[in-house]
């Protein structure tokens, strides 16, 4: 489909919804790679592309975070080594996945991701000091290593599982929790999309949607980080909750997706 104003207008107004979903929850790319399957990419054509909004978006949300004093720059940067190395990984895995079955397992780990996010209210909204000063061992190096694979091969949902690892096992409360997310998305993003562009699977023309996608992306990101600090921990949970249990329903079938155009 070609670059008309209609086109460019709902790129731009979907990137804003994006953003603002995955800044503070995940699953937002489930729309952005929907939307570009829609403009006629291929799922694995759109699975590319939407790396590049997501590079934007978190340049935007990182930026904001770390003014507001809630990115702790250098245990991300030590977070993001077994991250990139993951993603190196997963971008490298070229594997046949049952699509049906894929989806139904994504449902479970989002169902199962609910549970911890209730379960434990308090390790949520007030993190844990003493986790946060622990050092990374190799449980943390393999979990975020994983993680990162994941995140090479496909994205969507990862921010589910980077909340979960930076609230649980590294001891940040949402809010930081949420700065450290984007950061540590911000720092592999790149690394996948170098080897896309090598591998000739992001072309010129696929990065113009992705970039055009990403304006709507930085104006969401911006938004959604000022007023998501304001309103604090409880929202960002409640968020959450919506988001995955949306996202699960709609994996399982039960409810319909969202069209643009």
């Amino acid at each position: 489909m070609e670059l008309s104003l209609t086109v460019i207008l709902i790129l731009i107004l979907s990137g804003v919804i994006v953003a603002v979903i995955n800044t503070f929850a995940g699953g937002g790319s489930v729309i952005s790679i929907t939307l570009f399957m829609m403009l006629g990419m291929s799922p694995l054509q759109a699975n590319v592309i939407n790396r590049v909004p997501v590079f934007f978006q978190t340049i935007a949300s990182s930026y904001l975070f770390w003014r507001k004093g809630l990115l702790d720059v250098s245990r991300g940067l030590t977070m993001g080594i077994p991250m990139i190395m993951g993603t190196l990984v997963g971008a490298n895995i070229l594997v046949v996945v049952n699509e049906q079955a894929f989806d139904i397992f994504l449902g479970l780990i989002l169902l199962v991701i609910l549970f911890f996010i209730f379960y434990k209210p308090e390790a949520w909204l007030k993190g844990n000091e003493k986790l946060q000063q622990k050092k990374m061992d190799w449980k943390s190096f393999a979990v975020f290593f994983i993680i990162g694979i994941y995140g090479g091969f496909l994205h969507v949902g990862i921010g589910y599982f980077l909340i979960v690892a930076l609230v649980l096992l590294m001891g940040y409360d949402l809010l930081k929790g949420n700065a450290q997310k984007n950061f540590l998305v911000l720092l592999y993003s790149p690394f996948a999309i170098g080897f896309f562009i090598f591998s000739g699977d992001l072309t010129f023309r696929m990065a113009s949607y992705g970039l055009i996608h990403a304006i709507g992306n930085v104006i969401g990101a911006s938004l959604i980080t000022h007023f998501g600090i304001k309103w604090g921990n409880n929202f960002i949970r409640w968020l959450i909750f919506v988001v995955v249990l949306l996202t699960a329903l709609k994996l399982f079938g039960v409810i319909g997706f969202p069209e643009f155009g």
